[in-house]
């Protein structure tokens, strides 16, 4: 039995709940399915967001402020400009390697980025990582480079995440993955 709505900050539950969901069973679950994991009413859900696509976009951005807090963490203790973008270009496909179904959120079929205003923000913090070591090697206009540097990683993590290994590549998935933060890192230097 769903207990009575008088909760804390639902809202955030709710999120918690779907995103938990989502990384265990590979898809954001329905409205309903949320109110069952968070133990409220078939109806609470609604008193926080309008729709199912309304919680995805949620969701989605809790996923990019997730990639974001990963980049921290990996760059906070580099001083040096090239050993904080390794770890940060390092972390970026990291996170998507061990969160797939969060990855799919962001950047599949059914990602809200354009349309979830929430999601755009959390979005463009995301982006603004690349763009930001882009700047710190001397870029004028490092949105360009950001965006190559953010095609090829992304690229990796769909890739690597595949295990799809091109003949004469080899199947070393680590070398293979520091390949693309080398690569990534001389475009990013402007080399």
């Amino acid at each position: 039995m769903n207990k009575p709505y008088h909760h804390g900050n639902l809202r955030e539950d709710l999120v918690d709940a779907a995103l938990a969901a989502t990384d265990r069973d590979g898809a954001v679950p329905s409205l309903r399915a949320v109110a069952n994991l968070a133990g409220v009413s078939h109806n609470a859900p609604y008193r926080h967001f309008d729709n199912q696509a309304d919680l995805l976009g949620h969701v989605a951005a809790r996923c990019f402020a997730g990639l974001s807090d990963a980049i921290k963490r990996a760059t906070a203790a580099k001083d040096e400009p090239v050993s904080r973008a390794r770890a940060g270009l390092a972390a970026y496909i990291q996170y998507g390697l061990q969160h797939p179904a969060r990855d799919q959120l962001m950047f599949g079929d059914t990602s809200p980025l354009a349309s979830h205003g929430a999601v755009q923000g959390a979005g463009e913090q995301a982006f603004e990582s690349l763009v930001s070591a882009a700047r710190g090697f001397g870029a004028d206009d490092p949105y360009p480079i950001a965006f190559r540097v953010f095609v090829m990683l992304h690229g990796a993590v769909d890739l690597l995440r595949s295990k799809f290994y091109p003949p004469g590549v080899g199947d070393d998935h680590d070398f293979l993955r520091e390949q693309v933060v080398d690569s990534a890192l001389k475009v990013l230097r402007g080399e």
